[in-house]
């Protein structure tokens, strides 16, 4: 009944850790125990990095014109690689700036609030690259000749993982490597020939060093290893200096919307030397742990950020055009449907910043949270999706049309590559979060598959029978106590619930615990009726997934307003988002039931898990509403909460900085806009297409002051730019 687990999935699956989301995955939270899971904090030292050297960087970017060029300039690179920005992660011992995880992670996003193309930049030489193998599985003598010079930029780094005809497959790549023996310098050398063809390559078209995977095999034994039973010693990975011969590197793709650097690197017949595996000859073959070690980090760090910091751009542009953009009469962000964007937006802001902050904290306390890590890859990037869309709707034609001020315009065209890359969306959650956090989060699943694997059968079957019969009490016991929860609404089993939690999140809490012990009794029954079988259910196992995913997502939320000391300012953001989270488990659910294989099973897992029927929650019309007039506050407290260390140009011609400057004049410059209307619709001055005509005409009947009309021509001459679009000549 238990799956069949290949060698490059045992490895994934052992290369992470487990936090919180085990609990929920087991029908077990604690939130009080939430509250004890550590929050990682900026230093000094890291902040004045974010205040000055990324500021400066920020300050150089424009997005339109590198989108315009293709690509960065030398002279953003070179500020890059001159200031550290590669070496982010790089121990100080070896000229790093050896920054926390949280450190890096609000790196990126400030620098992506700014451009997605300089932020990808920095970010991949950060998470999966030369730079983090070498420092974790690197010889003495690999880490003394490179790491320095990637820390200081002496050296531009890409890592080559995804081949021509092995994406998402990448456990099957072709890219081979034979073990021989050649004369280098007129002196017999053994090393490996390598034949490779790799595609979408970040950095691939300016690097220096590159590391590549492939497949290594030993048909003569020439390893030390050599009484190796078979020739295939499994993925590798290696170090090749760009010069290389006949190594084929520098053609170059065009990423939509984010023209970062990115492109190929192939050839035949490379030979290198086996001082330039990774970890010379001892790492043979352990190229695909390491992979998936660095990917438990990084996959948690690198594309959250991106998302967190699309997110905080669309919140930031949208709560101030729609302050500034009127219809009928008054802002549009007074209308009902758009504030119900807005909340939305507001809180998925706040759920995002939670997420990713909550996650990246494991990695500074040693943690590899492979499952968070999966989940926050798939849901931040697609709720940053949302946010981005919505925004969209709500500027309507403004972010419609192309040219420079269209400020939205590079995040949505450049947004697939965050769907895409990491581990495709599709694939992440139909294969990865439920497949690997029902593995790695089950309290029994894992040791019975590691008890099927014991050499010793008598032993292996006393250990697994033991693990049986206390997986069946584990889910004889969720499953009864599930039942009694879903008789009484959520109201038993009211355990361990946070200290001094605010009243109006208790019904919320109570259906979180809820919700866990039907994904524990769910995930149980599926896995006892299909075995195997559910590897191949995706539909099924992303379900599960989704339900699993926003539990985790709503006890982010909890600890960070926990950390907070359930600020009142920042309840109704936590409503919101929570209340979000429940309503999407309960469609998974939905969708569960609904589709399940066997549907007398799913009748049983409904009776058990919610006898009594679902209950309806979404998030209320009245805290959206106010989510989003905090969006239209520019001095407002948690807009500047939300936007900390998101970036904010001081150049007065900047689109967005523009139209912030008309958001923080629009209070006090309607009022006088309000007297100019008023008194043309009386009759009080002559009506005048030109409304600056109209507010001469105003000043000089005696209805504003000189100095109130020369604020206010500014004010409209400001808004009128920065509600138009580009237009360009015929030709």
């Amino acid at each position: 009944m238990l799956p069949q687990v290949s060698p490059t999935e045992q490895a994934a699956i052992d290369a992470g850790d487990v936090g919180f989301e085990a609990k929920i995955f087991q029908g077990l939270p604690s939130w009080q125990d939430l509250e004890q899971v550590p929050l990682s904090a900026i230093t000094k030292e890291e902040q004045m990095f974010i205040d000055n050297e990324v500021s400066e960087l920020c300050e150089m970017l424009d997005e339109y014109e590198i989108n315009q060029n293709l690509g960065l300039s030398d002279e953003i690179i070179d500020f890059i690689r001159a200031k550290k920005f590669f070496g982010l992660v790089i121990p100080k011992s070896y000229d790093g700036l050896e920054f926390s995880a949280y450190a890096h992670a609000v790196i990126v996003a400030k620098i992506a609030s700014r451009s997605l193309t300089a932020a990808v930049t920095v970010m991949v030489p950060n998470s999966l690259g030369p730079g983090e193998l070498l420092y974790h599985y690197g010889t003495d003598a690999q880490k003394n000749k490179y790491l320095s010079r990637l820390a200081t930029g002496l050296e531009v780094p890409c890592f080559g993982l995804t081949s021509t005809w092995a994406g998402s497959d990448a456990g099957n790549m072709p890219d081979i490597g034979y073990v021989c023996e050649r004369s280098v310098d007129g002196k017999p050398t053994l090393g490996v020939s390598l034949t490779i063809d790799k595609r979408y390559i970040t950095l691939a078209p300016i690097a220096t060093l590159v590391g590549v995977a492939f497949k290594l095999h030993d048909p003569d034994k020439l390893l030390p290893d050599a009484a190796a039973n078979s020739t295939n010693r499994g993925i590798t990975v290696a170090l090749i200096e760009a010069n290389t011969p006949n190594l084929q590197i520098g053609n170059q793709h065009f990423p939509i919307g984010s023209p970062f650097p990115n492109g190929t690197f192939r050839g035949r017949d490379i030979f290198i030397p086996l001082s330039s595996i990774i970890g010379g000859a001892k790492q043979v073959g352990q190229g695909w742990r390491m992979l998936m070690e660095c990917l438990s980090i990084g996959r948690g760090i690198s594309l959250p950020s991106l998302s967190v910091a699309s997110s905080q751009t669309a919140y930031r542009a949208t709560g101030a055009y729609a302050s500034v953009r009127r219809q009928f009469n008054q802002p549009i962000g007074n209308f009902e449907g758009i504030q119900f964007l807005m909340g939305h937006m507001a809180a998925f802001t706040y759920l995002l910043k939670s997420a990713s902050h909550m996650t990246v904290s494991q990695v500074d306390h040693g943690k590899k949270p492979a499952v968070a890590s999966a989940i926050l890859k798939y849901h931040t990037t697609e709720l940053a999706r949302d946010c981005i869309e919505h925004a969209m709707d709500i500027h309507a034609g403004k972010t419609v049309i192309g040219g420079r001020k269209n400020y939205l315009a590079p995040f949505y065209q450049g947004f697939p590559f965050a769907i895409t890359v990491e581990g495709a969306n599709i694939l992440t959650r139909n294969m990865m979060i439920f497949g690997q956090g029902a593995i790695r989060c089950h309290p029994f699943v894992l040791k019975e598959l590691q008890a099927i694997e014991n050499p010793n059968k008598k032993l292996a079957i006393k250990q697994f029978d033991k693990l049986i019969f206390s997986h069946l009490k584990h889910t004889v016991t969720q499953s009864w106590q599930c039942f009694i929860i879903g008789l009484t609404r959520g109201r038993a089993f009211w355990l361990n619930k946070p200290t001094g939690l605010p009243c109006s999140l208790n019904s919320s809490v109570k259906q979180l615990t809820w919700l866990s012990k039907a994904l524990a009794v769910t995930s149980d029954f599926s896995m006892m009726l299909l075995g195997g079988e559910l590897k191949r259910k995706e539909n099924t196992s992303a379900r599960l997934g989704d339900v699993l995913s926003y539990l985790y997502l709503a006890s982010c939320v909890l600890r960070r307003l926990s950390a907070n000391k359930y600020d009142k300012k920042e309840i109704s953001y936590a409503k919101v988002a929570i209340d979000f989270c429940i309503q999407q488990s309960y469609l998974a659910f939905q969708s569960f039931f609904n589709q399940f294989p066997n549907q007398k099973v799913a009748w049983l897992m409904r009776l058990i898990s919610f006898p009594l029927g679902m209950r309806s929650v979404q998030p209320s019309d009245k805290l959206l509403a106010e989510l989003a007039e905090e969006m239209m506050q520019p001095d407002g407290v948690m807009r500047q909460r939300l936007l900390e260390n998101s970036f904010s140009s001081t150049n007065s011609e900047d689109e967005l900085a523009m139209m912030e400057k008309v958001f923080k004049q629009s209070i006090e410059q309607q009022q006088y806009y309000q007297i100019v209307q008023k008194a043309v619709k009386k009759g009080k001055i002559p009506m005048s297409f030109d409304f600056i005509d109209n507010i001469t005409a105003a000043m000089e009947a005696g209805l504003l002051t000189s100095e109130q009309a020369t604020n206010l021509k500014d004010y409209h001459e400001c808004l009128a730019h920065v509600i138009s679009v580009d237009e360009y000549a015929k030709n």
